[in-house]
């Protein structure tokens, strides 16, 4: 058997939910291939299809936003004579306002028409958790579960930051896209008492605040010092691909990973990957009381 996995989202899905299990596969005698935006992706992958594909049985795929994507995968399949499986891992048809894709996803929006299109047409659809799959398999022939893979080896590598401890600092990590806006906000009126309370005088705890992918604006007021950053109480980390993830947390070594999570239909179909970055990274975790975690 032969199966291309090809990723149309790099960074974390591509690595937790394509890369890994693809990995996994040819461990076990499947001929595997597989690209995503870092890994030599071919620039043309009609060409590519029309010069390796004719022994194609499966091409699995992330779901596609536009036009010209769907019809590159139909082709192929076509010329192939292959299954098309179509992977997911968003509800597409329940994103929150506060999302910074909400305007993709919203009334007739043409990137939500298309992606459903793409669910519809495919012979099956793999999502990420049940409830996604519960939303969704309307525009689904057949429905399989596909949870995200997780690599522990991967997770040894990179040193710990030598001036982790010099100020007895409780280090809280709040990692998530843009989309996560409302979710931290969840949390502000403890964030910021948290950082008035325990500020390092008189003996007390000092409260450190990292973010990762989105900083509110609320939060800016305490990067302000420029000339020394670690007078800061908060600090920007830099989004960045899985295996530099996995160093910077090694590196700022988090106490705990706040999870916060607005309890919608849209976060309640979404997985618990972070849980695993958290035992991965030695942190505790604080998450919402909701669906999501309901397995941890």
């Amino acid at each position: 058997m032969r199966v291309l996995i090809y990723s149309t989202q790099d960074g974390g899905v591509g690595e937790y939910r394509q890369y890994i299990p693809a990995r996994e596969l040819a461990k076990i005698g499947i001929d595997v291939v597989f690209w995503d935006g870092g890994r030599d992706k071919p620039k043309d992958l009609g060409e590519w299809i029309v010069k390796n594909g004719a022994d194609l049985d499966i091409l699995h795929v992330g779901y596609a936003l536009e036009e010209k994507e769907v019809a590159l995968f139909s082709a192929a399949r076509e010329y192939a004579k292959c299954r098309m499986i179509v992977d997911i891992d968003d509800d597409i048809d329940n994103v929150p306002t506060y999302n910074a894709a909400y305007s993709k996803y919203t009334g007739k929006a043409t990137q939500r028409s298309i992606a459903r299109l793409h669910l519809r047409i495919s012979e099956a659809v793999s999502f990420t958790t049940q409830n996604l799959c519960d939303t969704l398999k309307k525009y689904a022939k057949q429905q399989a579960i596909l949870p995200n893979c997780l690599d522990e080896e991967s997770w040894a590598v990179g040193k710990v930051d030598p001036r982790r401890y010099e100020d007895k600092s409780v280090r809280l990590l709040f990692s998530s896209s843009l989309g996560h806006y409302g979710d931290i906000t969840e949390i502000r009126e403890v964030l910021e008492w948290l950082v008035e309370k325990f500020d390092g005088k008189d003996g007390r705890a000092h409260t450190k605040l990292l973010f990762m992918g989105v900083v509110p604006d609320w939060a800016k007021q305490w990067l302000e010092n420029k000339e020394d950053a670690h007078a800061n109480r908060a600090f920007v980390l830099q989004p960045s691909v899985p295996s530099m993830y996995r160093r910077i947390l090694k590196w700022v070594a988090p106490d705990v990973l706040l999870v916060p999570l607005v309890d919608s239909h849209f976060n309640k179909s979404k997985s618990h990957i972070k849980v695993y970055d958290a035992a991965m990274s030695g942190a505790a975790m604080i998450c919402t009381d909701i669906e999501t975690y309901a397995a941890v």
